[in-house]
């Protein structure tokens, strides 16, 4: 059912039907209508209004109201039940006003419906269907309201307008919906209404010019600048009654000044000078208005700034254009400038959600004021210099030469812009390290001041900073911030200032005053108005009192933490540490903050991080910064549990690091642990006594960790219980973090009940605004992880109850082979027995579905090479290519078929690769498709040694890494054969970039080497030099072989020892107990060092207890030939020449068997 349409809305077409039909009756003859329809014309034209009249309109729509909802009202909604409970309008109206909070809105919204239904008497009806409308509008916004299956908007608004005219509600209403429909984008709906209240011939002088300000943006944003000047011009008859007016004159001057009138500007700002000043301040931008109208009677001094200005604007235009951000804004942009402080929210939720565009669109705005009102300086100095850096960091330069034109020295036009051209121009000089000149500027500024205000006091603070980051000596700004709080004169921000003279203190380590300072000053109301300044001085204070930490303890302790916890593959990069030429002369913070500009690898950048938090040679607050992020990327990428506690414990136990910098890491322990699952340690993070519980957001993290600490994770209900408490108050990103484990846990579970559950809710969660960008991301997040879920949870389930299979006699449900190794442990760090008792305990645990292809391919190459296992190795394939999971995951997994199936075996490979036929399908996963394609001819003819045109065989092929494979895959068959003519000729079409690329580098380089292009192997020389010491890195952290052997094979081709560091070899030896990984590195040692016996040795135990592996049998070949055991050398190539003709020494080693028995023949 549809609720009557506005009176107006119809008054227009019904008037006319009427009109019609007298004109169409009466002839040429004049005649008076009927009294029916005199009367009813004048009932439309006319409508009644006063008390009796709202009275018969409020019934009429409670009884529309009430059809409407019954007729859309949603399942479960039990309206008769508010009402047996509210049975009076006070009641009622209570109970909506307790209910009147974001947290609650569609409470708010039902029992509001049933007030408006049930009590159209009541005085306040009125009012309230407004504000019901209102709140509906904004909640419909984003989604529907609980209460209806369609839209409530619409009903409520129409409600309102059926609200006699002489109501303030029925007003409201219209301008309601006009910004509704302004939000709409429909921009004709809301010019209609706005245009309707214009013509009513009661309305309030406020109403009026509320909505010809509105009808006037309308018109700004269509670009009908002269509609809208006619506009605000119609308003200047009240001008010397209302403040209003010369806010439109005024917007009427920066209108004309967009559309290059300056003339016609300057005039109508002229005029203003005759309004009555009283006036003028209750305008809505008064210290605009003051600045420029003094301006405009002070000679040419206006003209003069907006021709500055055009100095300037081409400047912020480029930089506009760099930020590289898609704007959707015109050249003409009317600034409100009444709207700064909205500009700035804009900028701050832009910020939060890290929305470039919305911030660059706002910034655009201010720019837009500065250009036509000097008074905009400070919004836009403070954006420029410390809100645009944490959108975008490239531009500094930029930035500050754009504000060093704008504050340009020669330039001054009043005092208060001179001072703040001042302040922006110093702090450019900080921001670009122009250290001295900052200094001049500074103390030429404080020579020269006589104001002492707010730009005094924050040139002051800029002068501490610049002190206690060393540019500058300390007893300067001590003196003058001493000074400042001294003085009886109310500061303009006396925390910040506060906490600028304790840190002078803490760097000169005067503690006593330091601790003077704090104690009186954490009482002062002022400071404590500032909560995040005051906690901090509080948590430093309680620091002080309980035992300050000196620098050289400080050091001890550091260095005393390294030595015990400092991973051993550092010693292997960054090995010139300072003195690193990246690193010579080169600002140390800044290579901290911003390592990829000077090219440091994730390695190098915490190797500086851990020389510079053990030397004395820094600044302290620099140093702990330092060492905190080392303990986090140490911490956190320990192999063991027992590891990282013993880590965390030795931070704690030592009273010579600083409570807060424990504090803080503790804090990342329970953020680690929590994405562990690891209970035992949040519990005692959360229990231990260095934790500040005074502080909110401590206090908030450890009520939200320890709900979930409390929780049975392998329980289902006990995790939807968890979830529950912690969605029911949302405070801060500690509530997502237990929320986003709860989700992980209940998919490992196989819970998808919960999972559907947690991610339908996400979007209707409660929260603080701040945290929206937050929630939108976590709701994407989960969104496609449980699409992902729903096609892997299915395969893992099948894994499990296969390999439960092969061990009927483990109970499920036994606790078993709780590991001290985290599950992301390196195999290669494991014996093969233990990796494979550890999978296989993962594997029939029923707490856990192991999801991940990599696990199950794992295990099944682990497991003992018999029946079993190949049974279990097929129908992990089979499983896998039947699965829903997407297309290219699935295909990624099968290119490692034969890991776990010896395609060297006739039958094997064969039984695979009808397995491939089977069940491949081209049209529907194209990328598995080739996968198996690509799978088939390396394993088969290519190993076998038949002739294959790569090009040809892969040309219908559709796979995002298919360049990657088959590039190497032709340069290796041609090296295999020593075609040199197609393999030059192969090399010639791949670009440089690519050829040289650190992808392909340890492919092309041989490749180029055999086909002797001299030019190009210089150049891969010259790329190998500059990136070994990565892979030596690399291969010392992450124990990968590609590193490995492209170390080795770097070292002999530059003929440079130098390159495999002392120890190396040893350090990985240590930490490769992989049976066949570790023979592997110690036959790449020997082959390298030409240690024949040694290469003897352990090619020998290679081959014995892995006969498959036919990779063994060459360099055990090799190494038998050199010391003359010609017969078994014989033996290993010929099992080498026969499975191994894919690999690119296979020519060499038949060339070698060839020799050996010619010479054995001539004996």
């Amino acid at each position: 059912m549809r609720l009557n349409p506005s009176l107006y809305k119809m008054t227009a077409p019904v008037v006319f039907s009427l009109l019609s039909v007298l004109l169409l009756t009466g002839q040429s003859e004049a005649q008076s209508p009927p009294p029916s329809i005199k009367k009813a014309i004048d009932k439309l034209l006319n409508p009644e209004t006063g008390d009796e009249a709202l009275k018969k309109s409020c019934l009429r729509i409670s009884r529309n109201l009430k059809a409407y909802v019954q007729a859309k009202l949603s399942q479960g909604i039990n309206l008769s039940k508010i009402t047996e409970d509210f049975d009076t309008p006070k009641k009622l109206s209570d109970k909506i006003d307790q209910l009147d909070s974001p947290n609650r809105i569609d409470e708010f919204i039902i029992h509001s419906a049933v007030y408006l239904i049930e009590f159209p008497d009541d005085p306040a009806y009125a009012e309230r269907l407004w504000k019901l409308a209102a709140i509906v509008d904004l909640r419909e916004e984003s989604e529907k309201s609980k209460l209806l299956v369609e839209p409530f908007f619409p009903a409520l608004i129409n409600a309102c307008s059926q609200l006699p005219p002489d109501n303030t509600f029925n007003l409201e209403g219209r301008f309601l919906a006009s910004r509704h429909y302004e939000r709409k984008g429909k921009t004709q709906k809301q010019e209609e209404i706005l245009d309707e209240i214009l013509k009513r011939s009661k309305i309030s002088p406020a109403a009026r010019y509320t909505a010809i300000g509105e009808l006037g943006k309308l018109k700004e944003s269509q670009g009908l600048f002269t509609d809208a000047l006619t506009l605000y011009e119609s308003t200047f008859d009240g001008i010397d009654s209302y403040p209003q007016p010369i806010d439109f004159a005024l917007r009427s001057v920066l209108i004309l000044l967009e559309i290059n009138e300056p003339g016609k500007a300057f005039k109508t700002l002229i005029s203003l000078k005759k309004t009555k000043p009283d006036l003028r301040k209750i305008t809505s931008s008064p210290m605009s208005l003051e600045v420029l109208l003094g301006l405009a009677s002070n000679g040419n001094k206006l003209q003069l700034y907006w021709k500055h200005s055009e100095s300037w604007w081409p400047k912020w235009l480029n930089l506009r254009k760099a930020a590289g951000v898609k704007l959707k804004i015109k050249d003409q942009r009317i600034p409100d400038l009444t709207e700064s402080g909205k500009i700035q929210k804009n900028i701050a939720r832009a910020i939060a959600a890290n929305d470039a565009a919305l911030f660059y669109d706002q910034l655009d705005l201010l720019m837009h004021s500065l250009k036509w009102c000097p008074s905009a300086l400070n919004e836009v100095g403070t954006t420029l210099c410390f809100l645009l850096p944490q959108i975008q960091n490239d531009l500094q330069q930029d930035v500050h030469e754009l504000l060093m034109l704008i504050c340009r020295e020669t330039f001054t036009i009043n005092k208060e812009f001179n001072r703040r051209s001042r302040l922006y121009r110093t702090i450019s000089y900080s921001i670009i390290n122009d250290h001295d000149n900052a200094i001049k500027s500074i103390k030429t500024f404080l020579d020269e001041d006589l104001d002492n205000d707010d730009v005094t006091e924050t040139i002051i603070r800029l002068w501490a900073h610049l002190a206690i980051n060393g540019k500058t000596e300390t007893n300067g700004p001590r003196d003058a911030l001493e000074n400042l709080l001294n003085t009886n004169k109310k500061l303009s921000n006396r925390p910040q200032t506060v906490l600028s003279l304790a840190q002078i203190y803490r760097k000169t380590e005067d503690y006593a005053k330091e601790k003077q300072l704090l104690s009186r000053e954490v009482n002062d109301p002022e400071v404590r108005s500032d909560q995040q300044v005051h906690q901090t001085l509080t948590s430093r204070l309680n620091e002080i009192s309980s035992g300050i930490v000196t620098t050289k303890e400080f050091t001890e302790a550091v260095q005393n933490w390294l030595g015990s916890h400092s991973p051993k593959w550092l010693e292997f990069t960054l090995p010139d540490e300072l003195n690193d030429t990246r690193l010579k002369n080169a600002s140390i913070e800044q290579a901290l903050a911003n390592p990829s500009s000077f090219r440091l690898s994730r390695e190098e950048h915490l190797k500086l991080q851990v020389i510079v938090s053990g030397s004395k040679e820094h600044l302290r607050p620099l140093r702990e910064d330092s060492f905190q992020r080392a303990f986090m990327e140490i911490y956190s990428s320990s192999e063991k549990h027992s590891d990282a506690r013993k880590m965390l414990r030795d931070l704690i136990s030592d009273d010579r690091f600083p409570k807060p910098l424990i504090q803080s890491l503790l804090l990342f322990s329970m953020d680690h642990a929590i994405t562990m699952f690891r209970k035992r340690d949040i519990t005692n993070a959360i229990t231990h006594p260095l934790l500040d519980r005074r502080n909110p957001r401590i206090s908030s993290v450890i009520q939200n960790y320890g709900v979930f600490s409390s929780t049975d994770l392998s329980s289902p209900e006990s995790l939807s219980q968890c979830y529950e408490t912690i969605s029911g108050e949302i405070l801060d990103s500690s509530s997502f973090a237990v929320i986003a484990q709860i989700f992980e846990r209940s998919l490992s579970l196989g819970s998808l009940d919960l999972a559907e559950r947690i991610f339908n809710d996400s979007k209707n969660w409660k929260l603080p605004p701040q945290l929206t960008k937050r929630q939108e991301l976590l709701t994407s997040a989960i969104g496609n992880s449980l699409e992902r879920a729903k096609s892997s949870i299915p395969f893992g389930k099948s894994m499990h109850e296969l390999i439960r299979k092969y061990y009927p006699d483990q109970d499920p449900n036994e606790i078993i082979g709780i590991s001290d190794y985290k599950n992301s442990v390196d195999l290669k760090r494991l014996s093969e027995e233990e990796a494979y008792k550890l999978l296989l305990n993962r594997a029939l645990s029923s707490t856990t579905i192991e999801t991940s292809p990599r696990f199950w391919f794992d295990l099944a190459e682990l497991m003992p090479r018999n029946e079993d296992q190949i049974k279990f190795s097929f129908q992990l394939i089979e499983n896998r290519m039947l699965s829903d999971i997407p297309d290219l995951e699935k295909s990624f997994s099968l290119f490692s078929s034969p890991s776990i199936i010896d395609t060297d075996e006739t039958k094997l490979r064969e039984r695979l690769f009808k397995i491939f036929d089977k069940h491949r399908n081209k049209g529907k996963n194209p990328y598995t498709y080739a996968a198996t394609i690509i799978t088939q001819t390396q394993s088969g003819d290519i190993r076998l040694g038949k002739p294959v045109n790569i090009n040809e065989a892969w040309k219908d092929l559709e796979h995002p890494v298919l360049e990657n494979i088959l590039i190497p895959t032709k340069l290796g068959i041609l090296m295999a054969n020593k075609n040199i003519k197609e393999l030059k000729d192969a090399l010639l079409e791949i670009s440089d970039k690519e050829l040289f690329s650190s992808n392909l580098l340890d492919v092309s380089w041989p490749a180029l080497i055999m086909s002797e292009l001299n030019d190009k192997v210089e150049i891969a020389e010259r790329t190998a030099k500059d990136s070994v010491t990565q892979s030596v890195t690399t291969a010392a952290r992450y124990l990968d072989f590609q590193s490995i052997r492209f170390v080795y094979d770097s070292a002999k081709r530059l003929n440079d020892k130098s390159i495999i560091p002392d120890g190396w070899f040893q350090y990985l030896d240590s930490q490769i107990t992989s049976e066949r990984d570790r023979y592997s590195l110690r036959i790449i040692n020997a082959e390298y060092g030409e240690d024949w016996k040694e290469l003897a040795k352990w090619s020998g135990k290679a081959v014995a207890e892995y006969p498959t592996y036919y990779n063994y049998y060459r360099p055990r070949g090799y190494a038998l030939a050199k010391l003359g055991k010609t017969q078994e050398a014989i033996a290993a190539l010929n099992i080498y020449i026969k499975y191994s003709k894919d690999e690119i020494h296979w020519k060499d080693a038949l060339l070698l068997l060839d020799s050996l028995k010619a010479n054995t023949q001539n004996q």
